[in-house]
């Protein structure tokens, strides 16, 4: 079966080979409406161990980046196992003196995952959990499901949402692969972002400073993920 968070390198992929008319991912017009959307700035192709990942992205500063299946020990708030965890990385994302922590993990295959007191989440194939801050106050973010159409749960400041795969893009045909993702709450749109290269994000306008920074931490956390090499 085709791994699900493939989508999200293929996707990037299509888009590079597109050169100057470049693949864009197309907002969904609620999103769009009531949101500020930044572009990311400065951010190179490369990842890995020797590559400088770091970006900026409207206000916010995106760095210290950390690829390295270690990193998993830290995900206190998801609490994976180790043998879960196909690889991981940390990052900060900064806001002038307002640094929040990141860190995802991308897990093996398995029939359900869970989201602590949120319940289990089904999945059919692997999955990609983020959390962003420490302590109960961190936010989380869990991907799986279907290769064509990841969904999955975030919580933010005690709220839990749903994220959702987003495929329209500025092509003349449909990708199957997702070219970003939304967040949605009870009130409407919450959040989006693109992970075509360089990327963007959409942060609603209702949002508090704090809630803000964790959402686009999150959303950075989607933008910096690179798929495993081995299987």
């Amino acid at each position: 079966m085709k791994h699900w968070s493939k989508t999200l390198g293929l996707a990037a992929a299509a888009a590079g080979m597109l050169g100057c008319s470049a693949l864009r991912m197309v907002p969904p017009p609620d999103v769009a409406r009531e949101s500020d959307v930044f572009e990311a700035t400065h951010r190179s192709r490369a990842s890995g161990l020797f590559a400088d990942e770091a970006f900026t992205i409207g206000p916010f500063q995106v760095g210290e980046v950390q690829r390295d299946a270690n990193v998993a020990s830290g995900l206190s708030v998801l609490a994976y196992a180790k043998d879960d965890v196909r690889t991981a990385y940390a990052y900060e994302l900064a806001e002038g003196a307002d640094i929040v922590p990141g860190q995802c993990a991308s897990l093996r295959s398995r029939k359900s995952f869970s989201l602590g007191a949120l319940g289990e989440l089904g999945s059919e194939d692997a999955n990609l959990g983020c959390t962003c801050g420490t302590g109960a106050s961190a936010a989380t973010l869990e991907l799986g499901g279907k290769p064509e159409r990841p969904a999955g749960l975030a919580k933010v400041a005690g709220r839990t949402l749903d994220v959702a795969s987003v495929h329209d893009t500025t092509a003349a045909w449909s990708p199957r692969d997702a070219a970003g993702f939304r967040i949605d709450g009870a009130e409407g749109p919450v959040a989006a972002v693109e992970v075509l290269h360089p990327g963007r994000m959409w942060l609603s306008r209702t949002l508090a400073a704090d809630e803000r920074r964790q959402v686009a931490c999150l959303l950075a956390g989607l933008m910096l993920y690179v798929e495993p090499t081995d299987e």
